[in-house]
């Protein structure tokens, strides 16, 4: 069996299953009374979901090929799925990926995960890279705050964020290359349209990066930065899918092996003012805008 037709028998048991599993009333049916079977029958599914009966047959028997992303969206509709369930169900059917639902403002999961990192800098991103979260070391030596910044434009755009990298030219390239792959399936939205075009318009070496289609997913890669009283800092960044928020990743920096860098982020913490921003051990206080 080839393994297009094993994703397309996988692609029926699932929507079979799903189908017996939902009740006509969560769907706005009534049940009509006592059913040989639980859940929902073919011809539910189908009218609910505007297709042929004969043709939701097949797709339930692994027999339809090229099934549309229409009507697989609207059979998800029909059975109420998640988007990690619509995902696979365009996954299995070889479609790309619908956006996932807009992010809830509040996240304290993801929020308390990046806590939990400190002193090692860690972040959220959401699909166009908006900082979701950020812990307070990110928030220091990247430059990152949540809710009000996107980490793509601010590492272009933001003079701070350039002195911070020692590796600036070779960070644009890799980091242009990792969100083209990351930021795919919302190749149709607006809303990124609009963020690369102001990108573009205010960083040349962007403009120039995005026109190479260069993609790579370096879900590890080195990054060395400077900080003003700490010197020299060297992180291995590793990006992790965010499994319990469709559409978020983890990025979490940890000291490279063989460097000072834990111990400097240890004195980092110790001499962490509350009421301003991070200094040296020296206790000596930053000035406004500094990292």
């Amino acid at each position: 069996m080839s393994s297009l037709r094993r994703s397309r028998m996988e692609l029926g048991r699932f929507l079979a299953v799903r189908r017996g599993q939902l009740a006509p009333e969560a769907v706005g049916l009534r049940s009509g009374g006592r059913r040989r079977t639980p859940g929902l029958r073919r011809e539910e599914v189908a009218m609910l979901s505007g297709v042929g009966l004969s043709w939701y047959t097949w797709i339930e028997q692994g027999r339809a090929k090229n099934v549309s992303a229409e009507i697989l969206g609207a059979i998800a509709d029909t059975l109420l799925l998640d988007d990690a369930q619509r995902a696979y169900v365009m996954e299995l059917a070889g479609k790309p990926a619908a956006a996932p639902s807009p992010l809830p403002e509040d996240l304290p999961v993801a929020q308390s995960v990046v806590e939990h990192w400190q002193p090692n800098p860690a972040y959220v991103l959401d699909p166009l890279w908006n900082i979701v979260s950020a812990n307070e070391s990110a928030r220091r030596l990247l430059h990152l705050a949540p809710g009000t910044s996107n980490y793509l434009e601010h590492f272009f755009c933001s003079p701070a964020v350039r002195a911070t990298h020692l590796e600036w030219e070779r960070q644009a390239a890799a980091t242009v290359a990792r969100f083209r792959v990351q930021s795919g399936p919302a190749a149709e939205n607006a809303e990124l349209h609009a963020l690369v075009e102001r990108v573009k318009a205010r960083a040349p070496e962007f403009e120039r990066l995005w026109e190479d289609f260069v993609l790579r997913e370096d879900s590890c890669d080195v990054q060395n930065l400077v900080h003003p009283h700490l010197g020299d800092l060297a992180f291995t960044r590793t990006t992790l899918a965010f499994t319990c928020q469709s559409g978020l990743t983890l990025n979490l920096l940890m000291p490279a092996l063989g460097s000072r860098t834990q111990d400097k982020l240890g004195e980092l913490e110790a001499a962490r003012d509350p009421g301003g921003p991070l200094t040296a051990k020296t206790g000596v206080r930053e000035g406004a805008g500094a990292p």
